[in-house]
């Protein structure tokens, strides 16, 4: 059963049991053009024949249920050796979408962005060690230390990824990318 919160059917497509002659008409309850104040408890189902079939609304979560339908098996054809058609022009050009990576990298801001991260890790200043009072006790100063060196690791395993991004977009970027980033020579 899968509960459905704050859902309103389509019109038509559900009734209830107490009156018939109620209909709803996809935003609230009408019975005669008037609308109809519908109590809590009333049996309500979806109408037999649409998509709603099998549907009811229980009060205690206030939800439309529907019911859990047994997924139907998905029989995958059997693949053969399919050879596209040639284009027109003799070639022969297979089609995939390209990832966000990829668009990226064929930006012609791809890489002025990767030279970017790279400076940026270069430049970036590491955490500082703590300064510790003599006075301190040294389980605390300790724990200082401990905390110190965590946060040095977070640091050098975060410019490592950003370096490696950097250099992936600069040393990938596609060479039209490249051109179309420099000035246009008359």
């Amino acid at each position: 059963m899968i509960p459905h919160f704050n859902y309103y059917p389509p019109a038509g497509e559900v009734i209830t049991l107490a009156n018939p002659g109620v209909i709803w008409d996809g935003q609230r309850w009408m019975l005669g053009g008037r609308p109809y104040p519908m109590q809590a408890g009333e049996r309500v189902i979806g109408r037999a024949g649409t998509s709603h079939d099998g549907w009811y609304y229980d009060w205690a979560q206030r939800a439309w249920i529907e019911p859990a339908r047994p997924s139907p098996t998905i029989v995958q054809p059997t693949v053969t050796n399919v050879i596209p058609a040639p284009l027109p022009g003799g070639s022969i050009q297979m089609q995939k979408d390209p990832t966000v990576l990829e668009y990226l990298m064929k930006h012609p801001v791809a890489p002025l962005l990767g030279g970017f991260l790279m400076l940026g890790t270069q430049l970036a200043e590491e955490p500082a060690p703590p300064q510790i009072p003599a006075d301190l006790p040294e389980p605390v100063a300790k724990q200082w230390q401990m905390i110190y060196a965590q946060n040095l690791q977070r640091f050098q395993r975060r410019m490592t990824l950003w370096e490696n991004v950097g250099k992936l977009l600069l040393g990938y970027a596609d060479t039209n990318a490249v051109l179309a980033a420099l000035p246009v020579k008359r």
